[in-house]
């Protein structure tokens, strides 16, 4: 196979990959700065994920065809690297969310509508797993009334929740006008796109989930 054959079957820009590595990096950087877990980018992982797996398998089958199909393979697997660890430090950082707030996400089905099939696996067994080790190691020494893992009453709240009123920056990406950010009526600013704000995230969540803002 000649190099240039190789080259354009190797290739992941020609496979559409550019636009999904940028979604993909601008959610991992949202996912980052946000208290709360985000929407699941089920197209950018999917997408990503079969290329780099179509792609580790077409460039070692002719990696060893010539001395320059071996280097642009270690070229190319360079770029493959880069992509792998973006998925992976996206699904970690989801992944970190779920434990720390597993409880929180699965008593809310908005919430659990965000996650994929295998992060909602997980974080159910995830939450019987802690359970069961609490219950093990102190929970059966206790009086009943105090085992509750998730109560929540006026009095207490054994559920743990991420700070909704911390704030965040972000890029606007779209015209939106007067946006309340305050707890005070009439606390307003006028979010145009290209412009940068430090805002509750609470007041921004809305915009954030439809790609109007995202995070830095």
């Amino acid at each position: 196979m000649a190099t240039n054959d190789f080259m354009d079957e190797f290739d992941t820009d020609a496979d559409g990959a550019a636009p999904y590595i940028k979604r993909l990096q601008e959610a991992w950087v949202s996912e980052k700065a946000a208290p709360e877990i985000l929407q699941y980018e089920t197209d950018a992982v999917s997408t990503l994920l079969d290329l780099t797996k179509e792609q580790e398998e077409l460039s070692r089958e002719h990696a060893t065809d010539t001395v320059n199909h071996q280097f642009l393979y270690n070229v190319y697997q360079v770029e493959i690297s880069r992509i792998k660890f973006l998925l992976r430090s996206y699904l970690r950082t989801r992944l970190r969310k779920i434990e720390d707030h597993a409880t929180y996400i699965l008593k809310d089905d908005a919430l659990q509508s965000r996650l994929s099939s295998h992060e909602l696996r997980y974080a159910n067994d995830y939450r019987k797993l802690i359970a069961a080790h609490m219950q093990n190691s102190c929970l059966s020494q206790i009086p009943d009334k105090f085992r509750a893992l998730d109560a929540q009453t006026d009095k207490e709240n054994m559920v743990v929740q991420p700070n909704r009123n911390s704030h965040v920056f972000c890029l606007v990406n779209d015209n939106i006008g007067l946006v309340q950010v305050g707890v005070n009526e009439g606390s307003t600013v006028a979010m145009e796109e290209d412009d940068l704000f430090i805002v509750r995230y609470d007041a921004i969540e809305d915009f954030l989930l439809s790609k109007k803002v995202s995070l830095l």
